[in-house]
């Protein structure tokens, strides 16, 4: 039973780690969606790191490939960002979804 305890505890700790109390709730659902899926940290800037070779920015609109990486999975990502603006009402974004248009680029940071 502890184990169990100490388990869920850990759960708890590691998804605290990934609230940013500095970006809206909407921004906060687009990392917690990548993050349940990819490994995806909170970057300088409040930008949201998947998978150490993919940065979103603010306004959360395009994926970008950071330097010095492949960016095999650029246009998934990019699927997924769309998608999941779609899905919800994102509050920096002053157009209905269905007009958001993605940019891909590849960046140096």
């Amino acid at each position: 039973m502890e184990s169990r305890e100490q388990a869920a505890l850990r759960q708890i700790e590691k998804s605290l780690e990934n609230v940013n109390l500095e970006v809206s709730s909407d921004i906060q659902s687009i990392f917690d969606r990548f993050s349940s899926i990819y490994p995806t940290k909170w970057a300088k800037n409040n930008s949201i790191e998947i998978l150490e070779e993919y940065i979103i920015e603010p306004p959360y609109d395009t994926v970008k490939v950071l330097h010095g990486k492949e960016g095999k999975a650029l246009a998934r990502l990019a699927s997924m960002v769309s998608h999941i603006i779609s899905s919800i009402s994102v509050s920096l974004l002053t157009l209905p979804p269905h007009f958001v248009t993605l940019t891909f680029s590849l960046v140096n940071l």
